[in-house]
Order: C-alpha cells, then sequence, then structure tokens
C-alpha cells in the first residue's frame, strides 16, 4: 500500500473487517458504525444491509 494516505489505508481495513488502525477517519467511521449498530432500530437495519451486501458480494464474485 505504498503511497497511499494513511486515511486510505484505515477504510481499506474497514472494507477488509479488520480494526481501522491508519488515519483518524477510518476510527471515526468504526465509531459510527459501533454507535448505529447498537441503537435499537439501527441494529436490525445495519444487519438487513452487511448481509444484503455480503451476498451481493458472494454471488458476484461467484459470476
Amino acid at each position: 500500500m505504498g503511497g497511499v494516505s494513511d486515511e486510505l489505508k484505515g477504510i481499506f481495513q474497514l472494507v477488509l473487517r479488520q480494526p481501522a488502525s491508519f488515519g483518524q477517519l477510518g476510527a471515526q467511521i468504526m465509531d459510527k458504525i459501533d454507535e448505529i449498530k447498537h441503537s435499537k432500530t439501527g441494529g436490525r437495519k445495519y444487519m438487513e444491509l452487511t448481509g444484503a451486501f455480503w451476498q451481493d458480494a458472494r454471488n458476484e464474485g461467484r459470476k
């Protein structure tokens, strides 16, 4: 990841389902996701959206 900013590295880590250890933006996004996941209505919606996202990713990978 040479030449890539720490902020972008942190976001890449989130996409790869890793804790964001680079930059501040990845950590801020991770904090906001945790806040949403732990709210009553947000948690349910988060699970629906992430489930659909990963299913789509698997389907695309099979193509």
